[in-house]
């Protein structure tokens, strides 16, 4: 007890004995996870690249400090003693509580800024540094990083310097779109003018300005000497020397340019130069090239030179780094991307990086993570890492919902893989690598049309062959349309498990103007794709692969039953029910789990400070575009905002007339949504909600309950003293916290509420919930006349294939996803790229054939097919015995909803009575044995319906079919390939809802796929060809 009562005290004076100004608080500075060390690793220059002073000696006696600077604006000093000898390396831990003046008492989140600061004394000149922090169990974080620092700290002669060499800025350790350095690579021309010399500037000379997109400019200096007919290279620290603490990222750089000295001795004839940049820990990029300049910078040719942009751009998607984005003045952008087996809370070591592309290679090595009762991600056996020489080759853990560990594939080491960000009509060249195991993969660019390039869709065995183990596929295509996409594993059960990712396909600076105005737009809005991109999931603690085989076979859920384990008798009580929507839709098969936002999230069983959620920074007083990626395996979810009112301003890549006071968004799986929030609140944080349809049908109602599955994130506003890493600002300590005081909306008769997005054609009254369906929404802009179809198609007489009519329900084999009663089945010949292997030995469906009772011949591969430059009309349907909604994707083309069907709705439940009876079924007259009246194999109209449509008519590629109803989609034909029609939902699509649009058969023949596409398919050997082998190898080995 007294042992107990002494430490008792002693952590009270600890934590008392610091005055409250230190801290915003007095709890601050008690709070888990202080700082005990910080320790410095730094290159000491055994260069002199400024001639600084003569007779230096081979060491530095300077002991400048190291400053760190909290939020509150609290300085600590400590100093750097030691000899620092040049061209070695120097290394010194400091005690937060013994070496900083005062006691720097402080967690990571506080600090803001640090910097080295000279005392006076001899200079020490600093080639790189790196600092980092460690709590009490001494596991060391990155705090700064400046691998190519190259700058004196100095209180002497600092005349000497270009630069401020009292107190220098180090860069937040924090991999971002933010630059950090800058490069430029010249070489100066052996030319000889009279007043020259052997060099033809000594120091402080010449100018690099940056012009950004809001015409500010950024400069630094580039010091001398630069030598004739030698090579001048300078790596730029970007906050110390262009004076900013500001946040530029690359796409914000306008224009470079060299500014020449006042000095007009100082001219400089440069033969050639190239600028690169770096954001956050990443290679360096290439800005721009000027391999043959050829000019004086001074007063003898140019004061000013404007540098030439690069024209192809391979882009660094390096592990760890969230978004990935090409510069405007790029016509080839290059991306590579890394496919990979991972398990989520686990750390891999980087085998190797290629230094062009900055792709690792995972290795063995692994180290398990899990969360101490502090919130610290923590090493499951103590001092293991995955790298022994250098932690900055480890990859970050997934940590997904906090709870589960399991197999996961990932993009570049990422869940989801990196958002990549374009401009229209820019070329895209993808280079992409299978390093699973024993799958093969493809790519879908979901919104991308693939026009003149179908063998680029991504479709695995429709438009190419798989991309097997260890293999490597360019995907060449051209960015189009603009606006918000994303990419997707098209083969399997793999996107779901985490393999997709955002690609964002920005508009020209004048397009955005012409956007703007159109929106009445009076103050411009922030469009920050790298920031403010959010992709949505349902995630599950088993492999989607697993998840499908028991949906499949309707073996059953039960949930508490340990994975792995077979069920029991006894375990039949507890088997899992579905779950239903607000209509009364089966919107749950499985049960939920968890939902994911960029890749984080909370399972209800763990607690807040035991995970990581994703954190979305804005500023008071601006406007922010956001964009919303549903990527679900199963459920839509309902998207807001506590405390902000959306205004829908996009879907699927097109601009809507503003659709505003939003409060919730519904998206399924697919389907994207463009939204402008205003950042007008005065309070720092907000909660952000994703919840799923489900209903509690249990209670008393309408209105039910909801079952409260969620997908949760957090808005964060921006204070001043922020750091670059909005997990440094917003903490899990602080999650619950941020919950409680944060209002979910309540809707009521005098407070009610608006939603875009229904899957059905109203809520109940009792809900208070209006409903903007997709029918509702107009386009901005007009759609140009040589892409509007007309409202109907020509007559069956007139064109036998420009109408089909869909029906998407669980009618197959025993009762699995089918279209028109057929489950779709993969062929073995992919048609884009072999089809005249596919038309030959493929089982193609016969849609002549009977499919109610469902037969072996009706699993097969359906294919309907279109004509060319054609009005088509396809009407898709939801109609027989099982209710469900499906969001359905075409490939290839974006289409207008001409109408929206819906059933009909008991007024007093809400619920679905009966299906729409504008669609009528052929299956109620099938006489056959076995064969189901409530079928619907045979869609048709129950009598002939005409459409309108007009220039503003909504255009999509996804859209939610409402259960019992049906949608009419008009297009036209113009964009020859085989393209995939299916319902997004991942288990329907796996199990046969899909069919194949051949469109303009003639003209595909004309445009045949590129040589360089590999061919697949079934091989047969017949025993004569076995034996002719046998008797060749025994002539020739005999």
């Amino acid at each position: 007890l007294c042992l107990i009562f002494h430490l008792c005290l002693e952590t009270m004076k600890e934590c008392f004995e610091e005055p409250l100004s230190l801290h915003e608080d007095h709890v601050g500075s008690c709070r888990q996870g202080l700082i005990e060390v910080v320790k410095v690793e730094a290159m000491t220059g055994s260069d002199d690249p400024l001639r600084r002073g003569e007779g230096q000696s081979s060491y530095y006696g300077g002991n400048p400090r190291l400053l760190i600077v909290l939020k509150n604006g609290g300085e600590y000093r400590a100093e750097l003693y030691n000899k620092k000898t040049a061209g070695q390396k120097y290394t010194i831990q400091l005690g937060a509580k013994t070496d900083f003046k005062p006691r720097l008492i402080c967690t990571h989140g506080d600090i803001v800024k640090v910097y080295l600061e000279a005392q006076g004394g001899d200079g020490w000149y600093v080639a790189s540094i790196n600092t980092y922090i460690a709590r009490s169990n001494k596991i060391f974080t990155e705090l700064t990083t400046d691998p190519g620092f190259s700058m004196w700290v100095d209180g002497n002669e600092k005349h000497l310097y270009p630069y401020n060499t009292r107190k220098l800025l180090l860069t937040n350790a924090v991999a971002g779109s933010c630059i950090t350095y800058i490069r430029v690579n010249a070489m100066t021309g052996d030319v000889h003018r009279a007043e020259s010399s052997k060099w033809y500037t000594k120091h402080k000379s010449h100018m690099i300005v940056l012009t950004i997109s809001n015409n500010q400019k950024y400069q630094a200096e580039l010091e001398g000497p630069m030598y004739r007919g030698q090579s001048y290279v300078r790596e730029l620290n970007f906050a110390a020397r262009f004076g900013t603490t500001n946040c530029v990222s690359l796409s914000d750089i306008k224009e470079i340019h060299l500014k020449a000295s006042s000095n007009r001795y100082a001219d400089w004839y440069i033969s050639s130069i190239r600028t690169s940049a770096k954001t956050g820990v990443e290679q360096y990029m290439d800005l721009t090239s000027d391999p043959h300049l050829n000019k004086w910078l001074g007063e003898y040719d140019s004061k000013e030179i404007k540098l030439t942009w690069v024209h192809q751009e391979t882009l660094t998607c390096e592990y760890g780094n969230p978004t990935c984005e090409c510069m405007s003045h790029a016509k080839v952008c290059k991306f590579n991307l890394e496919i990979d087996e991972i398990r989520t809370f686990t750390s891999y070591q980087k085998l190797s990086v290629d230094k062009p592309t900055g792709v690792a290679m995972l290795g063995s090595q692994g180290v398990i993570y899990y969360f101490d009762n502090n919130g610290f991600p923590t090493p499951l056996q103590d001092h293991r890492t995955c790298s022994t020489q250098d932690s900055a080759k480890c990859t970050y853990p997934q940590f997904v919902d906090g709870k589960t560990y399991r197999l996961a594939i990932a993009v570049n080491g990422l869940i989801p893989g990196p958002t990549l960000i374009v401009h229209e009509g820019q070329t895209v060249e993808m280079h992409v690598h299978n390093n699973l195991t024993t799958e093969g993969i493809s790519i879908h660019w979901h919104g991308m049309h693939q026009r003149g390039t179908p063998w680029m869709d991504g479709v695995g065995q429709v438009t190419q062959c798989q991309i097997g183990p260890s293999s490597t596929f360019t995907y060449v295509y051209k960015a189009e349309p603009a606006g918000t996409f994303w990419y997707h594993s098209h083969s399997g059960a793999q996107r779901t498990d985490g393999f997709f990712g955002g690609l964002v396909v920005k508009e020209s600076p004048e397009k955005m103007t012409q956007i703007r105005d159109k929106l009445h737009r009076h103050r411009a809005f922030e469009d920050l794709p790298d920031q403010h991109t959010l992709t949505l999931l349902d995630w599950q603690h088993e492999a989607s692969l697993d998840l499908f085989t028991q949906i499949h076979a309707s073996l059953g859920f039960y949930p508490g039953k340990p994975l792995g384990e077979v069920p029991i008798k006894d375990d039949l009580k507890r088997r899992y029910n579905s779950t239903h929507s607000f209509e009364n839709v089966e919107v749950g098969p499985v049960p939920y789990f968890s939902g994911i936002i960029n890749g984080k999230g909370r399972h209800d069983g763990v607690p807040y400070i035991k995970t990581r959620l994703s954190i979305f920074t804005v500023q008071a007083g601006k406007t922010y575009r956001f964009r919303l990626i549903g990527a679900q395996n199963l459920y839509a979810y309902k998207f807001s905002i506590d405390g902000h009112k959306l205004t829908v301003v996009g879907t699927d890549g097109y601009w809507i007339q503003p659709v505003q006071n939003v409060d919730y968004v519904i998206i399924h799986s697919g389907e994207r949504f463009d939204f402008l929030l205003e950042a007008k609140n005065t309070r720092k944080d907000y909660w952000i909600r994703a919840e799923t349809l489900e209903i509690d049908q249990n209670g008393q109602g309408p209105p039910y309950k909801s079952l409260g599955h969620v997908a949760e994130a957090i808005l964060h506003y921006k204070e001043d003293g922020d750091s670059a890493d909005p997990n440094v600002n917003v903490p899990s300590t602080k999650y619950e916290d941020i919950k409680k005081s944060s209002s979910p909306l309540q809707c009521s008769f005098y407070k009610p509420c608006k939603a875009v997005n229904c899957p059905f054609k109203t809520f109940h009254p009792r809900y208070h919930i209006t409903c903007i369906n997709v029918q509702d929404l107009r386009l901005l802009e007009p759609t140009p006349p040589a892409e509007l179809p007309n409202a109907n198609p020509k007559t069956p007489g007139q064109c036998r294939d420009c109408r089909h009519f869909i029906n998407f329900n669980f009618e197959g084999d025993s009762q699995t996803s089918a279209v028109n009663g057929r489950n779709f089945i993969l062929p073995s010949f992919p048609p884009q790229t072999e089809p005249e292997e596919f038309h030959k030995k493929d089982n193609i469906c016969d849609l002549n054939a009977d499919c109610n009772p469902s037969t072996s011949a009706c699993s097969c591969v359906q294919v309907i097919t279109i004509p060319y430059k054609e009005t088509i009309q396809l009407v898709l349907s939801a109609i027989g015995a099982f209710h469900s909604v499906h969001p359905i994707h075409l490939h290839g083309h974006t289409f207008h909803v001409v109408h929206v069907g819906y059933p009909d709705y008991d007024p007093k439940t809400g619920f679905i009575t009966k299906h729409n009876n504008d669609i009528y079924c052929d299956d109620v007259h099938c006489t056959q044995q076995n064969c189901d009246k409530r079928r619907c194999t045979r869609p048709r109209w129950n009598r002939e319906k005409r459409f309108s449509i007009d220039s503003h008519t909504i255009r999509k590629d996804t859209v939610m079919l409402p259960a019992g109803g049906y949608v009419v989609i008009n297009f036209l034909s113009d964009n020859p390939g085989y393209w995939f029609l299916h319902c997004h939902i991942e288990v329907h699509q796996l199990e046969g809802m899909a069919i194949i649009v051949n469109e303009a058969p003639h003209e595909q023949s004309q445009l045949q796929p590129p040589k360089e596409m590999n061919k697949c398919g079934d091989v047969e050997i017949s025993v004569q060809t076995y034996q002719n082998y046998q008797s060749k190898f025994h002539r020739i080995y005999a």
